[in-house]
């Protein structure tokens, strides 16, 4: 534990708890929240730089499999939030590259299937915009 007010470990760690209770529910600005972000960021964050071992690594592979997965609502609005979202070319070179090679399962061909049945029809102009993309991309 770092070194805080008190050199007694355990007043330290109630004086945190304290604290931790007193600010609890309290809501900061999106600014605040901004900062906060910006403080701990690159060479800010303690851990910036220092290797991980595979013992922590895998403590941290365990920890995210035990997490429940997102409730509908929640992956619902990630999903809103994220259309629309730009991404850069270079990244979408990375995601490219990242599925050359590997194949979709029967499940997972058939469960897409499902879902493009399920989408209503393209308006006539979108297929004519994705044609033309088409064709553009085949030059």
């Amino acid at each position: 534990m770092t070194r805080g007010v008190y050199s007694d470990p355990i007043k330290e760690l109630e004086r945190r708890k304290k604290i931790g209770a007193a600010q609890k529910g309290k809501i900061v600005s999106e600014e605040t929240r901004r900062k906060l972000g910006e403080a701990k960021k690159g060479k800010n964050n303690p851990l910036y730089g220092k290797p991980l071992s595979e013992e922590h690594r895998r403590k941290l592979s365990q920890a995210q499999k035990r997490r429940a997965p997102a409730s509908e609502e929640t992956r619902k609005k990630t999903s809103e939030a994220m259309k629309g979202h730009p991404v850069s070319e270079e990244t979408r070179k990375k995601m490219s590259e990242a599925m050359k090679g590997k194949h979709h399962s029967e499940e997972a061909r058939r469960k897409m299937s499902v879902a493009r049945k399920l989408r209503a029809p393209l308006s006539e102009e979108t297929r004519r915009k994705m044609r033309a993309a088409h064709k553009k991309a085949r030059e």
